[in-house]
């Protein structure tokens, strides 16, 4: 074989590998962001944890106030305009100077709603904001909340025989 059809077969070989290397690379997805709602819950009300995934992908789980999960995984999907809304107003309440604080809450139903996403933790969402980053994120978060089709407040449901409802109640009888 000849050194100038051998150096042709090398090109055209190099040429492929690159356009190969370059439709692979092009074919590989954008990393997905990820963002967490999570709800505290309360004495009376379940909380949930709800991650939200860039393109569109979410999933939610129901919790007590220490964590324990009480309900399966449910899988939902929001529309590529409600992923792409929610991470641009994370990124405007992340970027938004904040100055919120503690706010009264029900012993019984208070609970807390946070949103934590690149290292950041939003301010408590079930607190009163005058920030208009805060206050457009909560009304996103309470758009998530409906698709994942969790209520406004998902009682505890405890049956007769579960024990007391408050603390330090005695027992009902035998």
């Amino acid at each position: 074989m000849r050194a100038s059809t051998m150096a042709y077969i090398a090109a055209a070989i190099g040429v492929a590998c690159a356009a190969t290397a370059a439709a692979v690379i092009a074919a590989t997805p954008a990393p997905t962001d990820q963002a967490t709602i999570l709800n505290s819950g309360s004495t009376n009300t379940l909380g949930f944890k709800i991650t939200v995934e860039s393109g569109g992908r979410a999933s939610s789980v129901m919790q007590n106030r220490a964590g324990i999960v009480q309900s399966s995984v449910h899988t939902f999907v929001l529309t590529s305009k409600q992923a792409a809304q929610f991470f641009t107003d994370l990124k405007a309440a992340k970027a938004a100077p904040s100055t919120e604080g503690a706010c009264m809450k029900s012993a019984s139903f208070g609970s807390s709603t946070h949103v934590t996403w690149q290292d950041w933790t939003s301010p408590d969402l079930q607190c009163p904001s005058e920030n208009a980053a805060i206050k457009t994120l909560t009304a996103d978060v309470s758009t998530i909340r409906t698709a994942a089709g969790i209520s406004t407040f998902p009682l505890i449901h405890r049956s007769a025989t579960d024990g007391p409802l408050h603390a330090g109640s005695p027992p009902p009888p035998k």
